[in-house]
């Protein structure tokens, strides 16, 4: 038992020996030399609005089309949006065959005698204008249609306002196309900015069925609005017509 005991014992000394060591004092690095890396700042994400007073900026609209919360109360539901005309679709064609692909107003779309409408035969699209959050803004658009059946009932209605000899009477002029649809007065013009309280959504059937899955499409009934909050700086226009008319207030 006593040479069991010893053992054990050198054992231990030699264990705790071996673990014994001096630990060496923290000593503090000097600062880092050199160029500093250069850290971008974070991106600043633009604060649009989502309403201008009570009704729907652009993007607004398009923002809540796409919430899984937000879609129920604007998909398929009558909207007033607010915004600028920075497109329109009566423009000359570079090649009325492909009115349909380059959005716009082909010559047999605009026939001499209105009354007989628009040719059968002629491929040419709604006329449709598209708004945006401001006037430079060339991406994020909303198509508006249904608001006139054909070009020739607007070229209709362009002779009819440009009849009045003043400001006031050409506010006055209501002109329904040969589908019973009257046009807004003043017709939509590139520049203006306007409020419209129509049908908002993906598709609309007002005009066959049309299409916009990513901005959304208002589709105009005969209830529509388009209400003019600031006016283009000249009025609308067909390709092939004369110049419209400046007229002036009447005189108190």
């Amino acid at each position: 038992m006593g040479a069991l005991f010893v053992t054990g014992a050198v054992g231990l000394a030699a264990v705790s020996s071996g673990c014994s060591s001096e630990v060496k004092a923290y000593e503090k690095k000097g600062a880092p030399t050199g160029k500093a890396a250069q850290v971008p700042a974070p991106p600043t994400l633009p604060q649009k609005p989502k309403k201008d007073g009570d009704s729907y900026t652009v993007f607004g609209a398009v923002h809540d089309l796409h919430s899984k919360v937000h879609s129920p109360d604007v998909k398929g539901k009558k909207l007033t949006i607010v915004g600028y005309v920075v497109k329109t679709n009566a423009v000359k064609c570079q090649d009325d065959s492909k009115a349909l692909e380059e959005q716009c107003a082909p010559a047999c779309s605009m026939p001499d005698d209105i009354k007989k409408g628009t040719p059968a035969d002629c491929k040419a699209p709604a006329p449709t204008f598209w708004i945006a959050d401001s006037l430079e803004e060339k991406t994020e658009m909303i198509p508006v249609l249904g608001w006139a059946s054909n070009f020739a009932g607007i070229k209709g209605a362009i002779e009819e306002m440009d009849k009045a000899t003043s400001l006031e009477k050409q506010a006055e002029v209501k002109f329904m196309d040969q589908q019973g649809r009257v046009l807004p007065n003043p017709l939509p013009a590139v520049g203006a900015k306007v409020a419209i309280t129509c049908t908002y959504g993906t598709t609309s059937r007002v005009m066959g069925t049309s299409s916009e899955p990513k901005y959304g499409v208002l589709g105009c009934g005969n209830d529509y609005v388009i209400k003019v909050i600031q006016p283009a700086p000249e009025q609308a226009n067909l390709p092939g017509m004369k110049p419209r008319k400046e007229l002036k207030a009447e005189k108190k």
